[in-house]
């Protein structure tokens, strides 16, 4: 155990055995006097440290859980603003306009920016 970001609540575990075993080899010499008021104070102390590696561990993933988010709503944006970017586009190339040949009136474009908008949010939909 280097740091406390590589303590997992499993070493906290193996860390009660050690001193577990520990405490048995001083009262096997000593008496259980010896370590009495000792015991609950180690105990304590390691159920803290469980409880804060438990909590650092649940921090931890709501953290990873919200950058995860974060990259999504930042692909999102890109990807809305390159369809609204070929969507103006295509509004440019598209839009109704009449041309006038004598007295006759012809469509130069029968894509209306109505039907256009239709168009790119059931391609985007899909």
């Amino acid at each position: 155990m280097n740091s406390l970001e590589e303590v997992s609540v499993v070493d906290i575990y193996d860390l009660a055995s050690e001193i577990g075993k520990e405490f048995e080899k001083i009262i096997d010499k000593n008496g259980p006097n010896s370590v009495i008021d000792l015991i609950p104070k180690v105990i304590n102390v390691l159920e803290l440290l469980e409880a804060v590696l438990i909590k650092r561990d649940n921090e931890d993933s709501a953290v990873q859980e919200l950058r995860d988010k974060i990259a999504q709503l930042e692909t999102d944006k890109l990807e809305k603003a390159e369809l609204k970017k070929q969507n103006d586009k295509l509004q440019t190339c598209f839009c109704t306009n009449k041309v006038y040949k004598g007295e006759e009136e012809e469509d130069i474009c029968c894509i209306s920016n109505e039907n256009l908008d239709k168009h790119f949010k059931r391609s985007y939909l899909t």
